[in-house]
């Protein structure tokens, strides 16, 4: 009778050793819980190519230029496209990127939206694209959190959508500036916001333009 309590008892201890210890386990599972749903809000990773492909530095509020490149080189090209619709798809993507454009570069865009419906650009449809990579120098830091991007679009019109008549064809500059811009990630993951630019747009070529004709230009 005496060894059966003694063989309860050492149960009981058994139990309430295993009971410890998946108490322990349960305090680290909510704890790495815990952790990583509150590491987003402390710290920030940006990731390049090269970074994932060879490994680099990682350093605090520094953001790369390759991030910046690849802001601008998916926004600008997106901005100044459109179709037959032009005027509305114009004014839909304003509100759509409403949190990756700064107050001033709001202003310009519907200072923007107003010039090109007032010289008809809306009645063709348009489609921008890069025209060549993006190099290490289009990138230039101008001030704290404050940048410029050299971008190069090949901006193409037709007077309709299925249209195969090319009507316009060319090679424009843009230096764009772009700033941090602090707000949720849910609605910028960027973190940056275009601002304006630098400088006016310059027409680098027309592709459409006979050789007699750019000669004659340049004379010009």
């Amino acid at each position: 009778m005496f060894n059966y309590w003694k063989k309860i008892d050492n149960l009981n201890h058994i139990n309430r050793l295993l009971l410890a210890f998946v108490s322990v386990l349960l305090m680290i599972v909510l704890g790495l819980i815990v952790t990583l749903a509150t590491s987003p809000k402390r710290y920030e990773f940006w990731l390049t190519p090269n970074m994932a492909a060879n490994g680099g530095l990682i350093s605090e509020g520094e953001i790369p230029n390759q991030y910046i490149q690849g802001f601008v080189a998916n926004l600008l090209p997106t901005i100044n496209t459109w179709s037959k619709a032009g005027k509305k798809e114009f004014e839909s993507n304003l509100a759509g990127f409403h949190y990756y454009f700064s107050p001033r570069h709001r202003a310009l865009m519907e200072k923007t939206l107003t010039a090109y419906q007032d010289a008809q650009l809306f009645n063709r449809t348009q489609v921008a694209s890069l025209y060549r990579f993006m190099e290490p120098d289009d990138v230039k830091a101008i001030g704290n959190n404050i940048w410029e991007v050299h971008v190069v679009l090949r901006i193409t019109q037709r007077l309709t959508d299925d249209s195969p008549m090319i009507i316009a064809d060319k090679v424009v500059d843009y230096h764009v500036r772009v700033v941090r811009h602090n707000l949720s990630h849910l609605q910028n993951p960027f973190q940056l916001a275009l601002d304006g630019y630098t400088q006016p747009e310059q027409l680098v070529k027309d592709l459409l333009a006979t050789p007699l004709e750019v000669k004659n230009n340049e004379t010009v």
